[in-house]
């Protein structure tokens, strides 16, 4: 929302699809990629990446609890690449990257990261 990607009801929905559709979006253990629809609030395309100190439980049975969270949001649905979506899953490709990612402190040290696990790939 600070950076005017997102409208605040795109959380809500966020909110709403979880009710729903159960955790769907926490994808591996300690990672959950929450996002919502283009018309649920989506200004531009962007992402948000947060790690948590005090990880999450979002009641998955093989994933929780949660302290990576990368909030996606795209204009459309063909904007996904303009989002990283393939660098993002070449990051948690290896299981290494997690502890990396979590030890970043700067948003430079986690675009780094992204960088140097891509030219690898």
């Amino acid at each position: 929302v600070a950076a005017d990607v997102v409208e605040p009801r795109y959380y809500q929905a966020i909110l709403d699809a979880v009710e729903q559709h159960g955790p769907y979006f926490v994808l591996a253990p300690g990672l959950a990629m929450p996002h919502g629809r283009p018309e649920e609030g989506v200004k531009k395309t962007g992402f948000a990446l947060v790690t948590l100190k005090k990880p999450l439980e979002f009641n998955h049975e093989d994933n929780d609890p949660v302290d990576i969270l990368i909030t996606m949001a795209a204009v459309d649905a063909n904007t996904h690449q303009e989002v990283g979506i393939m660098q993002i899953v070449n990051l948690f490709e290896d299981e290494e990257n997690f502890d990396r990612l979590r030890a970043c402190r700067t948003e430079q040290e986690v675009l780094d990261l992204i960088d140097r696990t891509n030219a690898a790939a």
